[in-house]
């Protein structure tokens, strides 16, 4: 949210990969912690925005270093091009579970549940 603000629900969800009821979750959360906000779209009223406060606005200075030197922490030890294949790999692996999720939403619980 900090590099595109104002996104919906569902946008959030695909951006970080998780189903939508996992992502009201979280950001029911962060508003009763006054992270964020949500706002009804002008341009279509049956779409809600979420927004980040100025509170949320502030954590970006403290989480991303905190973000960055635990991936830094996982890959510890790793040669730079094994790093970039790892980063490669579990951006492959995002893409296919995405394509997966948005192909055949209707079947998801079923899937995870089989494997």
């Amino acid at each position: 949210m900090w590099y595109e603000d104002g996104q919906t629900q569902r946008e959030l969800s695909d951006v970080v990969g998780t189903m939508e009821p996992t992502t009201l979750t979280a950001i029911r959360s962060m508003e009763a912690k006054g992270l964020v906000t949500r706002i009804r779209s002008e341009q279509d009223r049956r779409k809600i925005n979420i927004h980040l406060t100025p509170r949320g606005l502030a954590l970006r200075d403290e989480l991303l270093p905190l973000a960055r030197q635990v991936v830094e922490d996982a890959v510890d030890g790793f040669a730079e091009r094994d790093r970039e294949n790892l980063m490669r790999y579990l951006g492959l692996i995002q893409e296919n579970l995405a394509k997966r999720i948005n192909d055949d939403p209707v079947s998801d619980d079923a899937y995870l549940m089989t494997g």
